[in-house]
């Protein structure tokens, strides 16, 4: 079993007595449950595996919570991938005063604004674009991201309680001795979850080699998949040029036939669910594999 220790403060005017609003506190007490879940569930692929048991600690003017999270690897043995231990799901979540960048740090710098691409480095960092600005984090810290359930926990643990006349700041750590993470009442807008029903997370445009498994003659989208056929998706064809040759049948195709494409990736949020679209946006080129031509 890995354990680790959350200490929350809530600081501000209203909390000169130590005291704090339930209707504040029940909610964000919790969300941080739920929260540690649904990042559990994200890294680790696993429900129920944390508890969350709670210690007060209080200093005038403020409202502190100190939590432990007990994290039980009772399916280590079962499976070939080390589990993520509670204190790296802190660390992951934002929780480490440290100069790696978590979930809440993450969203700190987002500052509200939307991923306009993403860009892989290798199989453990991506490096994120906004506006003028890029970073490059951890790829554990985007899934995070994208888990609507759980930046709809953060909402209650940090927007909610921010918007309170009585609180002013919110501070985390899971180590004191380093300090704390903290957001102020006017960063607090930065961690709302609301979204439109269907939410534009990314897009980006990448070149790749794919497989034609069923091209479209009418307009539709066609059938591609990787190289090595371990992934297979539906994608529009944008490129007019392209679709007027294969409409007007100058262009034929074959088992295995391969495109050179650029591909656009577009990351939706649909409700709590996230999809992909693709488009090809530009066939470059178009190679025939044999002469085994295939039904039109």
């Amino acid at each position: 079993m890995s354990k680790a220790n959350i200490n929350i403060i809530y600081n501000g005017p209203g909390l000169t007595e130590s005291t704090m609003d339930v209707n504040d506190l029940a909610p964000a007490l919790l969300a941080l449950g739920d929260l540690i879940d649904n990042a559990n569930f994200v890294l680790n692929g696993v429900h129920d595996r944390t508890k969350v048991r709670v210690n007060a600690s209080f200093k005038t003017g403020s409202f502190g919570i100190d939590f432990q999270v007990a994290h039980n690897y009772i399916h280590q043995a079962l499976t070939l991938t080390k589990d993520i231990p509670a204190s790296e799901i802190a660390t992951y979540l934002g929780f480490s005063a440290t100069s790696i960048m978590g979930l809440v740090q993450f969203f700190k710098f987002l500052k509200g604004r939307p991923i306009k691409k993403e860009e892989i480095i290798d199989d453990e960092n991506i490096r994120i674009f906004v506006d003028e600005r890029k970073i490059t984090i951890e790829r554990k810290v985007l899934d995070l991201y994208k888990n609507h359930k759980l930046r709809e926990s953060l909402e209650k643990l940090i927007y909610k309680p921010l918007k309170s006349d009585d609180i002013n700041e919110f501070a985390i750590t899971n180590d004191p001795k380093k300090g704390f993470v903290t957001v102020e009442s006017n960063e607090s807008e930065w961690f709302k979850s609301s979204y439109k029903e269907t939410e534009l997370l990314s897009e980006k445009v990448s070149e790749k080699v794919l497989k034609v498994c069923n091209p479209s003659f009418t307009g539709g989208k066609w059938r591609m998949s990787t190289l090595d056929d371990t992934f297979k998706f539906y994608s529009s064809i944008s490129d007019r040029e392209f679709q007027k040759r294969v409409l007007s049948a100058k262009e034929s195709f074959t088992a295995g036939d391969t495109l050179k494409v650029m591909l656009k990736t577009t990351e939706l949020q649909d409700g709590n669910n996230i999809k992909q679209e693709y488009d090809i946006i530009e066939v470059k080129e178009h190679n025939i594999e044999s002469d085994n031509k295939l039904a039109m």
